[in-house]
Order: C-alpha cells, then structure tokens, then sequence
C-alpha cells in the first residue's frame, strides 16, 4: 500500500524484477530489527532495502522510508532548516549526531513542509527525553513526525525531482506547466492544488499551505482539557504517554 500511494502521487513506477536483475533496483528483504534506505541511488546493480516485521505493519514508517529510497533527504536536513527550526545537540545522542547535518540540498524551490512524511518526531535521538528539533514558530511543534501520508510538499517535490509535469506536457497538449501557488499537473491533466488553494490552474489562495497543514494534523483546543500525545516509533517509550499541548500565543514559552 505504501508503494501504492508513492505511485498514485507521482509519476514514479516499481516494479518487480526477476531474480538476478543486474540493473539499478531495490532488493527488498527482510531484517530482524531494522529499517533503513540509502537515500536515492547509489548503485547500479542493486541496494539493500531493509524492513522489519515490527515497520511491516506501520503504513507511514514505510512511506517514510520509501522517501529515502525515491531521493528524499530528511525535512530537518534542509539547507535551509535554519529558518524554521534549530536543533538542540544538547538533546542528541552523540553517535548520531550527525544525522541532523545541513545538506547542500537542491530543495527545486519547493517550500518547506513542517507536516512532511520526512520529518522526524520531535524527540527523535533524544539522549534525556528532551526535543532534540524545536519549531521556530511554536505552534507547528506538534505536527512534526506526521505517519498519516504523504504531504502535498512531498508530491510536489517528488513529481518535480523525476520531472513528471515535462512528461505530461506533450500528452496534454500545453506548452508548459499550466498549474500556480505549488499545484502539480496529474495524469488527468488536471491542476493538484494544495489545500487552501483552488481554482483550475491553483490560482485561487483562501489560506497559506502551512496553515492548512497545522489544522491537518492537530487538535484545537477551547477549554481547559488534558491531551496525550501518541506513541512515535523514534521516541523512547519512557516518554510515549508526555502529555503536551501547544498554544497560538507567542507570550507563552517555548520548550
């Protein structure tokens, strides 16, 4: 279903290939504890595409991990996160510091998603249960690390990065790339509009995309009430059952 969802969103295939295949492919296998991806890729015979039984049966962990193998860096990885995060290495364990490096990325002028499939949980390698990436704006905190699906962001970049729109281009008789405001052009050879934002080519805006994203996925509140935030693979389960809510009220402090 997670290879499903990559292909309905873009114009990326997988398909299987017979044993022996010696071209450019995933081998998909089985590993006791662990998943991982090389990021996009980075042999020509084959690499190593590992999933758990445990990440089997987590749809996001898979799409998340499929970013990987599709091209796709970690959000907070940026070049420039800076804008929009920081990172606490006070918070990190220090055999990993290095996954939150700043990459010399090309971002192809897609903007920065806080509600990406990319993203990792707020406390992820964490050394003492604090937050290891901290949102500048502190109402988005709570969304990051979404398993839910793919964002908006992440098909634009996706369709951008394999160039999926020049594709169509000619099979739609345009001439160039008709959509506005972050839309994408489908198979349909219709406008995908980010949420808040309409119109045949996306050229009507009703709400910026981030504000659309932080009502995706997250809950307001009106009175006074206690919120239990869910489990996430990448925290530790000391801190699974932290009670936390966030408030649009830039008087209050920032963890």
């Amino acid at each position: 279903m997670a290879i499903l969802e990559w292909e309905q969103a873009t114009c990326i295939d997988f398909m299987e290939v017979s044993k022996g295949y010696s071209g450019p492919h995933l081998k998909i296998q089985r590993h006791s504890d662990d998943c991982r991806s090389f990021i996009g890729m980075v042999s020509t015979t084959g690499q190593d595409f590992y999933i758990s039984k445990e990440c089997e049966g987590q749809h996001g962990e898979l799409l998340h991990l499929l970013g990987y193998a599709v091209g796709f860096w970690p959000e907070e990885t940026r070049s420039d996160r800076n804008y929009y995060i920081r990172i606490n290495d006070n918070n990190v364990q220090k055999p990993v510091v290095d996954n939150f490096p700043i990459n010399s990325d090309n971002n192809y002028s897609v903007p920065f998603d806080y509600c990406s499939i990319m993203f990792h949980h707020e406390r992820a390698f964490t050394n003492n249960g604090g937050i290891t990436i901290a949102t500048l704006d502190p109402i988005y905190q709570g969304v990051l690390g979404q398993r839910s699906q793919i964002s908006h962001m992440d098909k634009l970049l996706a369709n951008t990065m394999y160039q999926c729109t020049d594709k169509l281009l000619s099979q739609c008789s345009l001439g160039s790339d008709p959509c506005l405001n972050g839309g994408y052009l489908d198979t349909s050879c219709t406008c995908v509009c980010p949420d808040g934002i309409n119109g045949t080519f996306c050229d009507t805006v009703h709400s910026a995309y981030g504000e659309q994203c932080l009502s995706a996925y997250s809950e307001t509140v009106t009175s006074e009430t206690s919120i239990s935030s869910p489990s996430s693979p990448d925290m530790p389960s000391v801190n699974a059952d932290v009670e936390k809510c966030w408030y649009k009220d830039s008087a209050l402090p920032h963890p």
